[in-house]
C-alpha cells in the first residue's frame, strides 16, 4: 500500500485578522516496528509531552513565549512523524522558532539526563497502564498493532521494551 514514503519540507500560511499564530512543525520519526521506536517515544515525551517537558518548562514557563506548546509522535508501520505544536502571539513567532531550535540543539548536543529519562519512562508507563485498563483502548491497541505490526504487542511487552531503553539510545 505504501511502497515509498517521501519526506517533504514546506511552509504554508493562512492569513487571518487574529493576534495568535498556530505553529506546527514536523519531521520524519521512528516507525512503529523500528528498533528505536521506544527511544523515539521517550524523546518525544521529554521534549514536549506534559508540563515537565523541556519545551513547556523552558519556552512557556521560563520565557513566557507562548500559550501552548507540545510535541506528539505518530507511528505507523510505513512511516513515523514527530510534530511540535504551539500557539503564540504574532509578535513572538520568531522568538518562539529560535527558542524551539535552541531546545532541539541542546537535546542533540547535551543529550538526556538520567532524571529526564526516568521521568519520561514513568510518564509513558503510566499512560500504557491507564490505556490497558479500558476495554475500548485495549481493543483499539490490538487492532492498531495487528494492522501496523502484523501482531499484537501487549501493554506489558511495550512496558518491558520501553523500560529497557538506555541513555545512549
Amino acid at each position: 500500500m505504501h511502497s515509498e514514503v517521501v519526506a517533504e519540507c514546506g511552509f504554508a500560511t493562512l492569513e487571518r485578522a487574529v493576534s495568535q499564530v498556530h505553529v506546527l512543525l514536523g519531521c520524519p520519526w521512528s516507525k512503529i516496528g523500528d528498533a528505536d521506536f521506544f527511544a523515539g517515544m521517550l524523546v518525544s515525551t521529554l521534549l514536549g509531552e506534559g508540563t515537565s517537558s523541556r519545551l513547556f518548562q523552558h519556552i512557556r514557563e521560563n520565557k513566557g513565549l507562548c500559550y501552548e506548546i507540545r510535541s506528539d509522535m505518530e507511528a505507523y508501520g510505513y512511516a513515523g512523524l514527530l510534530s511540535l505544536y504551539s500557539v503564540v502571539e504574532k509578535t513572538q513567532l520568531e522568538s518562539l522558532l529560535l527558542a524551539v531550535g535552541s531546545e532541539i540543539n541542546c537535546l542533540l548536543e547535551d543529550g538526556v539526563s538520567e532524571l529526564e529519562l526516568e521521568r519520561a519512562m514513568r510518564f509513558n508507563v503510566a499512560r500504557l497502564l491507564i490505556e490497558s485498563d479500558v476495554a475500548e483502548d485495549r481493543l483499539f491497541r490490538a487492532l492498531y498493532a495487528e494492522k501496523e505490526l502484523g501482531c499484537y504487542r501487549s501493554a506489558r511487552e511495550a512496558i518491558l521494551r520501553l523500560t529497557a531503553v538506555s541513555k545512549p539510545q
